[in-house]
């Protein structure tokens, strides 16, 4: 039981009002005068004519109360005070003809509520001879009852926390909105559609306005996407797995480039001067007997989840290939390669590299250095998650 500290009447543990006075359990109460005796027990309450007492109805919030209570335990309204409250207005009619069910409840409880309100004693608002001052009864005008009930507003650390996670697959951009961010699936459908405004768009594991927390290869807050006249800025957030942009033409490769071709990711190194062809080997006026040396000029290092580099593969050809069946470079066991998927052509005059995409399913996508302009159609990947950059009335 919980004991009242206004009047020491003693109420079930569910109760958040006193049941004899009103006074609301658990809140911080001032301490009373150290003269104030203790508060006798309220007169007994007369007994009903028709045996036990019925729970009453409150009239401010409509719920069923606890027998012999003259306060509702759900929000402190005196039960008292039914009667001096407006008359409610008259329910709509039945389609049937009549007060509908609805109405006819409605009226029954607040008839009832009445009723009961008006057969309560008062022992409150006329206090016994013998009761202390200090919890002399005032008229109750509370303010901060509805208070503690009300749904507090959300903290803004959690109202950050979480971002919506976008319109369902087919729904329209909204109006203002620069382009659509679309979700590519395993099977190749859309998924989920982000709508990009005018402002900076972060993406991101666990920061930013799109949260992908299913994905362990984003960083925290992982690439930003800036709305541009032609386009949108893709820039990378010093991620650790970076972004990769699908190619749509050939690039120019460059030391220490990140190539994904299905699911094989490699490193593209320009050998320096030291690792050049040094020419045919002697041993004691002997040449050394063994494969014939090329001019090799590059090297790709397969680079596995561990974090370092496992198969080398130097480039020496005028065109390197890289398949799943044909090709200089062959990667049986990859399901997501095509047969034949890219190729490196070797300008020797020049020492220069360029990486075109030979038509494959999957496609051939590069790492970004920094930020990269993409336009309407264009495709690029974080983690696991593969993307589209859809715009109203362009052509991709």
């Amino acid at each position: 039981m919980i004991t009242c500290p206004r009047c020491n009447t003693p109420n079930p543990p569910h109760m958040r009002f006193c049941n004899n006075c009103g006074f609301q359990l658990g809140a911080v109460q001032a301490p009373a005068p150290v003269a104030a005796p203790v508060a006798p027990q309220p007169a007994a309450r007369p007994a009903s004519p028709y045996g036990a007492q019925p729970a009453p109805v409150c009239w401010r919030c409509r719920s069923l109360g606890e027998s012999g209570a003259d306060f509702c335990k759900f929000c402190g309204a005196r039960y008292a005070d039914a009667a001096q409250q407006p008359a409610a207005a008259p329910a709509p009619a039945s389609p049937f003809g009549g007060p509908g069910p609805a109405s006819n409840v409605a009226s029954a409880i607040a008839g009832y509520g009445q009723q009961v309100a008006q057969a309560a004693p008062q022992p409150i608002a006329q206090p016994q001879p013998i009761a202390p001052q200090p919890i002399a009864p005032q008229p109750i005008a509370p303010q901060p009852i509805a208070q503690p009930i009300a749904p507090q507003p959300m903290p803004q650390a959690m109202a950050t926390a979480h971002v919506d996670p976008g319109p369902p697959l087919g729904a329209v951009a909204p109006r203002g909105a620069h382009g659509t961010l679309v979700a590519i699936l395993k099977d190749g459908t859309d998924g989920r559609a982000y709508p990009i405004v005018d402002d900076p768009t972060d993406v991101g594991r666990t920061e930013g306005h799109i949260l992908l927390g299913d994905d362990p290869y984003l960083s925290p807050r992982h690439v930003r996407l800036v709305p541009r006249p032609d386009g949108i800025l893709v820039r990378d957030l010093d991620s650790i797995n970076g972004v990769y942009v699908r190619l749509r033409e050939p690039v120019e490769l460059h030391d220490g480039d990140m190539i994904l071709l299905g699911q094989q990711l490699v490193r593209f190194e320009v050998l320096p001067e030291t690792e050049l062809p040094l020419g045919p080997a002697m041993h004691r006026g002997v040449l050394v007997f063994g494969t014939p040396e090329v001019a090799r000029l590059a090297r790709l290092v397969q680079y596995t989840t561990e974090g370092v580099g496992r198969d080398v593969h130097y480039i020496y050809r005028d065109e390197t290939v890289i398949g799943r069946e044909q090709g200089d470079v062959v990667c049986t066991d990859d399901p997501f390669m095509s047969r034949r998927h890219a190729a490196i052509a070797l300008d020797r005059s020049q020492r220069r590299f360029v990486l075109r995409d030979l038509g494959s399913s999957n496609g051939t996508a590069i790492r970004i250095r920094g930020e990269r302009m993409l336009r309407a159609g264009d495709q690029f990947r974080i983690g696991r998650h593969l993307f589209r950059y859809d715009r109203p009335g362009a052509s991709a």
